[in-house]
């Protein structure tokens, strides 16, 4: 499960990071904490292997958790008009294990994450979103606050403008 990570890191994030340019993943050490905790593997096996291959440096600063009931999530995913993948297609409980996960990371690791309520639409959720993060970064880096140059959105993320 951490090859995908290491791959990306040594591929995108670490390459555009050294050029000071800000990555957003929706796809990183969390996702595989959520995702493979949900499946039994245990969190400390996740961080011991993350620990080992992915550069400290390298951690992100912040994860953006997008919260929703899940009564709600449900309903998206149905009305969702392309083919659902391997993992959308699981059972109900495994979702709701899922989602545990991640409420679990924001209980465990409060300084690094970001709670976004994601109950409205796509275009409000974004917007508080890119608030969450500003105000964050504003926090954890006020003399280095800038507005980057650029950015760098990785292949398969949802992340517009």
């Amino acid at each position: 499960f951490m090859a995908a990570r290491v791959q990306l890191m040594n591929q995108v994030i670490i390459p555009n990071l050294q050029q000071r340019i800000t990555v957003l993943s929706d796809r990183f050490v969390s996702s595989t904490l959520a995702y493979q905790g949900s499946m039994g593997v245990s969190w400390d096996d996740i961080l011991s292997v993350a620990n080992i291959v992915i550069p400290m440096q390298y951690w992100p600063a912040c994860t953006l958790l997008l919260a929703l009931p899940f009564k709600q999530s449900q309903e998206r995913l149905a009305s969702k008009v392309v083919d659902k993948d391997r993992i959308e297609r699981r059972d109900t409980n495994f979702q709701k294990r899922v989602r545990m996960g991640y409420v679990k990371q924001h209980a465990v690791f409060p300084q690094h994450t970001i709670l976004v309520d994601a109950s409205d639409d796509a275009d409000a959720t974004f917007a508080l979103a890119k608030t969450e993060l500003f105000n964050f970064f504003s926090v954890v880096y006020p003399k280095n606050l800038e507005v980057p140059a650029q950015s760098v959105t990785l292949p398969g993320s949802k992340a517009q403008g």
